[in-house]
Formats: structure tokens, C-alpha cells, sequence
């Protein structure tokens, strides 16, 4: 089922802590739920399951979290009006000790719905569907100075809304994944293209990606990853074609040109599509969660590590019985944990949450969610402590 976007309003959220590992998440129930913003920390082999009072709540919902790379601050972003009890619309950023920094308030005019940081955190880059942030008119897409949440002149334009968002290494080019027919700086780009960041032109990267089902109008970019020396963009979504040849819900592009790579994992399985992807750190692996029932050339349901070699699945295989929403990976690539709205994953009962030993799919004790969807995670550098966000359920020990 492609994921839809809905209005929710929560009447309270909770906060938990556990230790190790830095992880956000953010849940979302697909119909008639909430979203909730937990903080919870793990410390294995045994767990925590501890309120903590530092950590703000939300008064609605929260569709991305990143961290800073010092690992002081956390971006939240979605479609909320207060943290922590703290006015704030849509955006807002917390400090290490829980505190809603009161220097940072850009005020989006509506749903902020992915980040990407600078090299050196000095500009955060939002996407969402918003028509004003950080005290401009900017729709879409907008650069916000980190040090007082206002907006630089980078003013791209966008039009239908912005999912994803990848920035290449040396700063320079913004990657935008949107819905369907895009307008980008006065330009037609279907669900995918990219500005320069120095001046929010438009670059000619348009691979034109073409969507066949349920219906073309829903079709969305979900998620984007470069490879680290900026000349792969992979790209995941609900499509069918991208730069004029059949490509089944993800794909790997030229970033020189937008031409598509020999890299073709082919996936397939009814209303298919994409939602999440992570590259490890030695680039090797492309993991991707989904709605799917094989990829790379092998039976898989809903979750898959590629070989960015040869696009060919490896024996990884955990099965989780419904859709991944969101990954993220320990430092050493030892772990991936996976939020989604599974309740079985490795042949294990989990609730929307897992950790899963990269090296054979097999996964760990650790259990702290139960009843919760995830949909987002993002993880410290430094692998010093794991934040999780949930829209629902309680915590086991």
C-alpha cells in the first residue's frame, strides 16, 4: 500500500530512555492513528524502559529527525504546533539536555517533511509542503541558516511538494525527490531533479521517471542516497521507467547526466514501490525496504541488501511480514535497525522494530516497541546513544 499523507493531531506523546546507540524515530499509524516522538535508549543485552522528563513531547505529527554532526542538537521536523509545550510550527530543533533551543524557530507555514545538513552543519536544508519558512516565502524546498533559523537567498521554488532530499558531498547540488510532475525553479521535472546551492538554479538532471500504478498522480520519489564521491544518485519510489527504460521502484543514475547505470535490481510484486533506502559506509550494500515481493534477482519480501556491484540480492533475508519505513546502521556496519509497520521480522514477533545482524539477517534480543509503526530513524555519529519515536504501544523490558 503506498504510504498517504495524513493530518493527524496527537493529544499527547511520551518519552523513553534507554541506553547506547542514537536513533530517532518517528511512527504513524496509515489509518486512524497518531504520530508520537520518543526518545529511548538500549543498553544490550538488557533493556530500559524508563519515562524520561528532559525529552519534549509533540502536539502532532513528526516525519523527520536528523542529527547534528557534533551529536548536540536534533532537527525534528513534520506537522506539529508545539514541542515540549514550546510554540513551534512544523520545525524545531532540541539540544542535548531536551531543551527546545529558543535561537531556532523558522516557523514553517505547513508540513516539513525531510532534512539534509551541511557538511558542517551551519545550513539545514528542508523540504516539505510549505509556502513560507524561515521568515521568507519558499515553497518546497528552503536553506535555513542553523544559527538563527532564518533563510538564505536559496529559493529553488518548488511546486507539489518535496519527499526527499540527498546533498552531494562538497555542498554544491541539492537532489530533490517529489510527487509526480514537479515544477523546479519554473522547470518540469517528474519527481526528480537538482539545484545548485549556490543559487538555487536548476540543473539539466532530469532522468523523468514515469509511474504506472496504482494510478501516475500518486506517483512519489520516496527516497534518495549518493555515493559518496557524488556520482551515483539511487533513487527509490513507486515507479516503473526513469530516464526512458523500464526500471522497477529503485534505480541507480549518472548524477553527470541523469542516464541510468547497467546497476538493475528489477523488483517486483503488485502495487510495488520503494519507501526507504540506506547505503553502508564502504558503499558496498544498498539496503531497501518496501513494498515488494523480489528483488535483485531473488525472492524477497519487503527487504532486501543489494550489491551495488552487480544489483544482485544478497543472503540477507529477514522477511518482515509488512513494510519498512525507515533504516539506519551502526558505524561499523555491523547492525541495521529497521522501523516500518511489520509485526514479524527474522521470524521474530516485533512491533515496527528491529535490529538485525547484517551478517546473517539474524535478529537481536533487543525488543523495546510494541504496537508502534515507525517511519523515520536517524543515528548519532558516534554511536553514543539510540533515540526512538513512536506512535503507539508500550515499551518491554
Amino acid at each position: 500500500m503506498i504510504m498517504m499523507k495524513m493530518k493527524i493531531i496527537i493529544k499527547k506523546s511520551y518519552a523513553f530512555i534507554v541506553e547506547r546507540w542514537a536513533i530517532f524515530v518517528v511512527a504513524f499509524f496509515l489509518f486512524g492513528g497518531g504520530y508520537l516522538l520518543f526518545q529511548v535508549l538500549a543498553t544490550p543485552p538488557q533493556f530500559s524502559n524508563l519515562a524520561s522528563p528532559s525529552f519534549p513531547d509533540t502536539n502532532g505529527i513528526v516525519d523527520v529527525i536528523v542529527v547534528s554532526p557534533d551529536n548536540s542538537m536534533v532537527y525534528v521536523g513534520g506537522n506539529f504546533t508545539e514541542v515540549g509545550g514550546v510554540a513551534r510550527n512544523n520545525i524545531a530543533r532540541i539540544t542535548s539536555d531536551g531543551t527546545v533551543d529558543p535561537s531556532f524557530n523558522p516557523n514553517a507555514s505547513s508540513e516539513v517533511d525531510s532534512f539534509a545538513l551541511n557538511s558542517d552543519g551551519s545550513i539545514l536544508y528542508v523540504g516539505g509542503f510549505f509556502g513560507s519558512i524561515g521568515g521568507a516565502s519558499r515553497s518546497g524546498v528552503a536553506a535555513l541558516n542553523t544559527s538563527d533559523g532564518t533563510a538564505t537567498s536559496f529559493d529553488p521554488n518548488v511546486t507539489g511538494g518535496v519527499w526527499s532530499l540527498a546533498l552531494s558531498s562538497n555542498d554544491s547540488i541539492l537532489y530533490i525527490g517529489a510527487h509526480f510532475t514537479t515544477t523546479i525553479g519554473g522547470q518540469t521535472r517528474r519527481s526528480v531533479g537538482s539545484v545548485n546551492t549556490s543559487d538555487g538554479s536548476v540543473t539539466s538532471f532530469n532522468p523523468n521517471a514515469t509511474f504506472t500504478f496504482p494510478v501516475a498522480s500518486m506517483g512519489i520519489i520516496f527516497s534518495l542516497d549518493l555515493s559518496a564521491d557524488n556520482s551515483t544518485l539511487y533513487v527509490g519510489g513507486s515507479f516503473t521507467r526513469i530516464a526512458n527504460t523500464a526500471r522497477n521502484f529503485v534505480a541507480a543514475l549518472h548524477t553527470s547526466d541523469g542516464t541510468l547505470t547497467s546497476w538493475n535490481p528489477n523488483g517486483s510484486g503488485g502495487v510495488g514501490y520503494v519507501q526507504t533506502m540506506l547505503l553502508n559506509s564502504n558503499e558496498s550494500i544498498l539496503y531497501v525496504g518496501g513494498n515488494f515481493t523480489s528483488m535483485g534477482g531473488a525472492s524477497r519480501s519487503h527487504l532486501a541488501a543489494l550489491n551495488t556491484s552487480g544489483a544482485t540480492a544478497t543472503s540477507f533475508d529477514p522477511s518482515p511480514d509488512s513494510d519498512p519505513k525507515t533504516f539506519a546502521l551502526s558505524s561499523d556496519n555491523s547492525v541495521l535497525y529497521v522501523g516500518g509497520i511489520f509485526t514479524t521480522i527474522g521470524g521474530q514477533s516485533r512491533a515496527g522494530l528491529a535490529s538485525i545482524a547484517t551478517s546473517d539477517g539474524t535478529v537481536s534480543a533487543w525488543n523495546p516497541a510494541q504496537g508502534a509503526s515507525i517511519t523515520a530513524l536517524a543515528s548519532a555519529s558516534d554511536d553514543s546513544a539510540v533515540y526512538v519515536g513512536t506512535s503507539g504501544g508500550t515499551f518491554a523490558t
